[in-house]
């Protein structure tokens, strides 16, 4: 027996009799960075959740109670997840730039994905659905619909002339049939298994732009569809020739905007930007379920039978009992926010530079626990770089130039004096001076005491672009796209070019260790030198298992 959530039960008898007649409705990796992040796409599979993310893959359930995740990276070459789907015996993933994968390898016991697109001409993929173990549709962003009979080995397009060329944004199975969603198109319905499809329309969805989700409750036969009119359901959607849509807003702000559509069975649930909300499933009226929520940035939602998980933007996941609907924070292993840059002093300060700002730890082991630490850091949603620099932490922002901090991030202190251009995309640190290089990849240089900059262009081409710094013994080495590498003495005023034996100008980082330079090149490789000798030579590439699998050497 299916339980009305508490939430829902201050529907009064006169309201839900009036809405019943006018709707018919990770083994490498740990949690050691800021937990959080944002999710894209969510399903859920025999009680296992499963997220996909905007950058970061996959992440699962560790176990029907949802007590933590773990990260699924291994395999995947784009984290970009747009589509998620399971066939009971294989979980594909769709990505927004690069096909689909699905998660079948192993290497002992661990397992990894296998990018599997071959027919699959556009890779830019928006929703999944697996008909049977071994057969799956995939929409694309304006390549229309493909479908594979052997698990993604192959790909075939499947487009009549109502779907060819479409973008196809959502897929569900209701039964043996299975709906689909075009952004500009509406609704259609296939029952052969996606080779051929109908019409599924009426006024309130035919040819209506905007269509980009929808949801079937397998309990009462209906369809939730969201298009830029709003959201309407429709009845007997698993058999009916043809579709009526009623409209299902009652109880919605006006202009919300609706990001994810879920069910459970008894009820409906809306991700939107005003956080959650809920209805009973045959009697729509939505009530606001945001108890418990720091934020009301709502990005997905997914609901199983006792259980609702939602993700609120950049700061992770929340689950809510099903019935009371009051959220509690869920991110344990979810380490999922963008992460730009990270610096460490000794073992235990690690500092983490995200899309949501500078976080600070002062702990280790399974201590690690993340403080925010952004106070007079003005641009601190945008900060690119971080690094020490003796007693001190130094950030470089996108807008606002450059800040330091002596109280390991309590409190920051704008240093731009002498600053050309105020965007500055990485920082290091040697000899008590600062260097900064700016998006437009101009090196700059400041005394650690004295924090006035100046440019250190001398002796580089008009318009170069310098990518990173390295440093050793008594030389510099600054890397360059398309002009190589150049070197300079400490305390010189000029640098000179450094490429006899670089096949590959296009140098993407420099490093210093143990008497050798590196150089790692766009195309190419490493290049390694010693320290007090003027050529580069090849180097080889150490392999590990994964690499050479994935053919990454």
């Amino acid at each position: 027996m299916h339980t009305i959530p508490t939430f829902l039960r201050g529907l009064t008898v006169t309201a839900a009799m009036l809405l019943i007649t006018t709707v018919s409705v990770l083994a490498h990796f740990g949690a050691r960075s800021p937990l959080g992040g944002t999710v894209s796409t969510s399903i859920t599979y025999n009680g296992i959740v499963y997220l996909g993310t905007e950058e970061g893959g996959v992440f699962e359930s560790t176990n029907d109670q949802l007590v933590a995740w773990r990260a699924r990276p291994v395999g995947l070459l784009s984290g970009k997840i747009s589509a998620l789907a399971h066939s009971g015996s294989y979980l594909f993933a769709g990505t927004a730039d690069d096909g689909v994968y699905i998660f079948t390898g192993f290497v002992g016991a661990d397992r990894y994905w296998n990018r599997v697109n071959n027919g699959l001409s556009n890779l830019q993929v928006k929703s999944l659905v697996a008909v049977d173990t071994i057969t799956v549709l995939a929409g694309t962003n304006g390549g229309g619909l493909y479908k594979t009979t052997d698990k993604g080995a192959t790909w075939n397009a499947v487009n009549d002339a109502l779907i060819n060329g479409e973008v196809v944004t959502g897929l569900v199975k209701a039964g043996d049939r299975i709906i689909l969603t075009t952004l500009n198109g509406g609704v259609f319905i296939s029952d052969d298994a996606g080779n051929t499809w109908a019409d599924f329309n009426d006024v309130n969805t035919l040819d209506i732009t905007g269509t980009t989700a929808l949801s079937y409750n397998a309990t009462t036969d209906e369809l939730l569809v969201l298009n830029g009119n709003g959201l309407f359901v429709t009845t007997s959607a698993s058999t009916a020739g043809s579709a009526i849509y009623s409209t299902a807003q009652t109880g919605l702000p006006v202009g919300v905007e609706i990001r994810a559509l879920s069910n459970n069975g008894t009820a409906w649930f809306v991700a939107t930007n005003n956080g959650v909300f809920g209805t009973a499933a045959a009697s729509i009226l939505w009530l606001a379920a945001n108890t418990g929520f720091t934020s009301v940035d709502a990005t997905a939602v997914v609901a199983l039978p006792a259980t609702v998980v939602a993700s609120i933007n950049k700061l992770g996941v929340y689950k809510a009992d099903a019935i009371t609907l009051t959220w509690e924070l869920n991110n344990t292993g979810f380490n999922n926010k963008v992460t730009h840059s990270v610096a460490a002093s000794g073992d235990a300060l690690v500092v983490a530079v995200t899309e949501d700002g500078i976080f600070v730890s002062t702990a280790t082991g399974t201590a690690v626990s993340y403080v925010k630490a952004n106070t007079g850091l003005t641009d601190s949603l945008n900060v690119n770089d971080v690094i020490f620099a003796g007693d001190y932490l130094v950030a470089a922002t996108t807008n606002n130039g450059v800040f330091l901090s002596s109280d390991f991030g309590a409190n920051w202190s704008p240093i731009n004096d002498g600053l050309a251009d105020y965007n500055i995309a990485k920082l290091f640190f040697a000899n008590d001076r600062i260097y900064g290089i700016s998006s437009a990849g101009v090196v700059y240089i400041t005394d650690l005491n004295t924090t006035g900059w100046s440019a250190l262009q001398n002796g580089l081409p008009n318009g170069v672009v310098a990518t990173s710094l390295a440093f050793q013994g008594n030389r510099i080495l600054v890397s360059t796209l398309g002009d190589g590498v150049f070197a300079k003495d400490h305390f010189g005023t000029s640098w000179t070019a450094f490429n006899t034996g670089l096949t590959n100008l296009n140098v993407t980082s420099v490093t210093a260790s143990a008497g050798k330079f590196y150089a790692g090149t766009d195309g190419n490789g490493v290049f390694v030198s010693d320290v007090n000798t003027d050529s580069w030579s090849a180097t080889a590439v150490t392999s590990i298992d994964h690499t050479t699998m994935l053919g990454l050497d």
